[in-house]
């Protein structure tokens, strides 16, 4: 029978990139033992409990009991059994959930958990260490979990695992087979999304191939995300329940309740679901990036006007160069001049002036330059379209996207069951109405043809092709218990130096 697991709850953050992050691979030797063929730690016992993952996005959590659960079992034949209360306890412990605020239901983040775990203890047991393992090298898989018992999987889950009795990679799935689609981009037809071109247009006019501007999904180390041209690969309707949201500066949307869209709080940015998202007082409400504007194409005469001026006198800074910032027009001071400045300031277009250093004229010649912000700039291209400039900008060479504006959210209401348009894009992001738009296993059996996980506490098969395509994180759990009392080969493992090396990067 095929099991509906489309209102379940996700709860792993993506993934923290920390280049400290111990592998798996560094440690192991070429005289480890090869691994067997096949392993079942889970000894087929089918109580394993949900320990509130169908209330709560709480399976970092849950992830860590079901490791302990394995190893017990393993080393003294039964399991040892958790509670609602206690994974409930560190969920409010490493992850942030306050009970009674669903705002703060937000899952967490393996990496933090992990070390977490391992300084603290989860219920009086101890992690000793742990190393991420290659979710590529299937023989790197294997022999992890054959030496400890099993690996914490973070997924990004595609809506196809809804209704799959064993996950398995299905080639026609389509959009619904992408990465993450479970929980993905989803918007009401009539919001407008920016394309590479400048235009805001209704999100259920886009087809496939067509180019929009979007952003890098994560920053780069340290560096701010950049704007990117983003290619929609796919677009699907489908129905989801909603969520009308409603910002201070008068924007409104209507999302899927799982909507990701991108949030400036006080630790930094962040991806946000729509359901996540709080309505409150100052810091506490939830605060979307919003970079642009959105404006109409001006169709006006004195918009035609200043198309002519700037494409027969203008210029746009990076032609040449790798980043677009400023637009330029050079003229006399001239009836043609005043009313250029004219028709920029009825447009509320914000521009600077200096005198033009060419030195071929007797006569003044001035510099016009449009440049105050990358939003002011972006209006001015998109709304008044010059004919010679507009082509020459593309979002791959827009720079840094700035993050300085930002609206406040300050009504959320659901609306029920509504249909969405879910986009699927080359950058995972684009521009919604000048806004900025994963889960937690446990790997306890192999086989020649995949893996056996615990999830919602129930035991679930995937192929191996499905774990190469969609596992974001694996990390291999050390237990000192678990390895004595089973017997483990640990030669060609250098524990030891693991041990040195987890304790001075996580000093």
């Amino acid at each position: 029978m095929t099991v509906d697991h489309s209102m379940m709850k996700l709860g792993a953050k993506p993934p923290r990139i920390d280049r400290r992050t111990l592998k798996l691979a560094d440690y192991m030797g070429p005289q480890l033992p090869p691994p067997p063929q096949q392993a079942n730690f889970s000894q087929n016992l089918t109580e394993w409990g949900m320990l509130l993952n169908d209330q709560l996005g709480d399976c970092t959590i849950a992830g860590v009991a079901h490791a302990i659960m394995v190893w017990s079992l393993n080393a003294v034949g039964a399991p040892v059994h958790f509670t609602d209360e206690d994974v409930l306890d560190y969920y409010e412990k490493w992850d942030g959930y306050v009970p009674d605020d669903p705002d703060t239901d937000q899952g967490g983040v393996e990496l933090d958990v992990l070390n977490n775990w391992r300084k603290n203890g989860f219920v009086g047991h101890q992690l000793a260490m742990h190393a991420e393992v290659n979710t590529k090298k299937r023989a790197e898989i294997v022999q992890a979990m054959w030496l400890c018992g099993g690996l914490y999987s973070g997924l990004a889950l595609p809506i196809t695992a809804q209704k799959q009795n064993t996950w398995h990679v299905d080639p026609d799935a389509g959009a619904d087979g992408e990465p993450g689609s479970w929980g993905g981009h989803c918007l009401v037809p009539g919001t407008r999304v920016l394309t590479d071109d400048l235009r805001w247009i209704p999100i259920e006019s886009l087809s496939a191939g067509d180019a929009l501007v979007g952003f890098d999904e994560f920053p780069s180390g340290s560096r701010a995300r950049n704007y990117r041209r983003s290619v929609v690969e796919e677009i699907v309707s489908m129905r989801l329940p909603c969520f009308d949201l409603a910002f201070d500066d008068g924007t409104e949307v209507r999302c899927s309740f799982d909507h990701m869209w991108l949030v400036e709080n006080g630790d930094g940015q962040q991806w946000q679901k729509a359901e996540s998202m709080r309505v409150g007082q100052g810091a506490r409400r939830s605060h979307v990036v919003k970079p642009l504007s959105v404006w109409q194409t001006d169709n006006s005469r004195d918009a035609g006007y200043l198309a002519a001026a700037f494409d027969g006198e203008g210029w746009l800074d990076g032609e040449k160069a790798r980043a677009i910032h400023k637009a330029g027009f050079a003229q006399k001071d001239n009836e043609m001049l005043a009313k250029v400045r004219t028709a920029l300031v009825e447009r509320e277009v914000q521009f600077r002036e200096h005198p033009h250093a060419s030195g071929f004229s007797n006569s003044q010649i001035t510099n016009l330059v449009i440049n105050t912000s990358k939003a002011n700039l972006a209006r001015f291209l998109g709304s008044v379209r010059p004919h010679r400039l507009l082509p020459k900008f593309t979002a791959d060479r827009f720079g840094e996207m700035q993050a300085t504006n930002k609206a406040a959210l300050v009504s959320k209401v659901p609306c029920g069951e509504q249909e969405v348009i879910a986009v699927r894009t080359s950058t995972g992001t684009f521009m919604a109405e000048g806004m900025a738009s994963h889960n937690c296993t446990y790997f306890v059996d192999y086989d020649a043809s995949g893996v056996t996980m615990i999830t919602w506490g129930q035991l679930k098969r995937a192929t191996w092709l499905w774990v190469d395509k969609y596992a974001t994180e694996l990390h291999a759990l050390v237990s000192k218990d678990f390895l004595q009392s089973t017997g483990r080969t640990l030669a060609g493992l250098d524990l030891a130096t693991m041990e040195a090396d987890l304790k001075i990067v996580t000093a």
